[in-house]
């Protein structure tokens, strides 16, 4: 081989340059609660992947909304089930009905984060957390009892485990 009249040039790379960084965002600490209710709320879809649900609403009812709540769910499930059609929940889970049924036992409401945290102070007391989430591929609520006490905060995750129903859409190909 003849190499003459060929210039070789060598040029140092950092393979650091060439792999993109993907940040991700912390999440900042949340305030100092006196005494209420916390927690995150997230979301285990089919495939594994963890969804915070940021922007959610997240209502404080009175105990006694229970029963009125799930009368109607019940009603409501009722009047838009076709006979055909009747198992299909993600279809006749009728959130809008459910939620104006618990806005009638509010107590206060909340909001989660962008990385899906709430805390909402209250007094002493038992209480019913309301909360709903529907996407294209899903639709359920929660509905969990708690207390809180004189001197704390009381720790109440929702995720898929204490959610009342959660229904999963039929997708068809």
């Amino acid at each position: 081989m003849n190499f003459r009249g060929v210039a070789i040039c060598l040029i140092a790379v950092s393979l650091s340059s060439c792999v993109p960084v993907v940040e991700v965002p912390v999440a900042p600490p949340l305030p100092e609660l006196a005494r209420g209710v916390e927690g995150t709320a997230r979301i285990t879809l089919r495939q594994g992947y963890v969804n915070p649900l940021d922007g959610m609403e997240v209502l404080v009812c009175t105990p006694a909304a229970e029963r009125p709540i799930i009368e109607a769910r019940n009603a409501a499930w009722l009047e838009r089930a076709p006979p055909h059609n009747f198992g299909d929940g993600y279809e006749n889970l009728d959130l809008v009905a459910i939620g104006l049924r618990a806005q009638d036992f509010e107590v206060t409401r909340g909001r989660t984060d962008d990385f899906g945290r709430y805390q909402i102070e209250l007094e002493p007391g038992s209480y019913l957390l309301y909360a709903q989430y529907r996407s294209r591929y899903a639709a359920g609520y929660w509905l969990v009892p708690f207390e809180v006490s004189e001197n704390g905060v009381t720790k109440l995750d929702l995720d898929n485990s204490n959610m009342k129903e959660i229904f999963n859409r039929r997708i068809t190909f």
